[in-house]
């Protein structure tokens, strides 16, 4: 199994890209949950600040936006997404893209000086 992570910048350009391959089977939540953790630990050590992160998995989205916990496996690694967007301290928004082909992307930006 791989996880993959697009970066790209506010107005859609690509910056860079992320793959990590893994020996382990999950359901298909649990790897779109598991790719989401993977942009943010990106992100975190990219130093990036803000950003959203993309997913076609609406119930993936649910899982971490639910403020309850969950005692299932997937529960458990929403609860470590929300531990990311603590540590990231900034402004993230993580959303359903339907029909999204890449399957998961995540766009990251770095706050602008005015």
């Amino acid at each position: 199994m791989g996880l993959g992570v697009v970066v790209r910048d506010r107005n859609g350009s690509f910056c860079f890209a992320r793959v990590r391959r893994l020996r382990i089977q999950w359901t298909p939540e649990l790897a779109e949950i598991q790719a989401i953790k993977f942009g943010l630990e990106v992100a975190l050590e990219e130093g990036f600040v803000s950003g959203e992160i993309e997913s076609d998995c609406l119930r993936a989205v649910q899982q971490i936006a639910k403020e309850e916990r969950s005692l299932t496996e997937e529960g458990d690694e929403c609860e470590e997404v929300k531990d990311r967007l603590e540590d990231l301290g900034g402004s993230v928004t993580i959303w359903f893209r339907a029909g999204n082909p890449i399957g998961q992307r995540t766009s990251w930006h770095t706050p602008t000086h005015s």
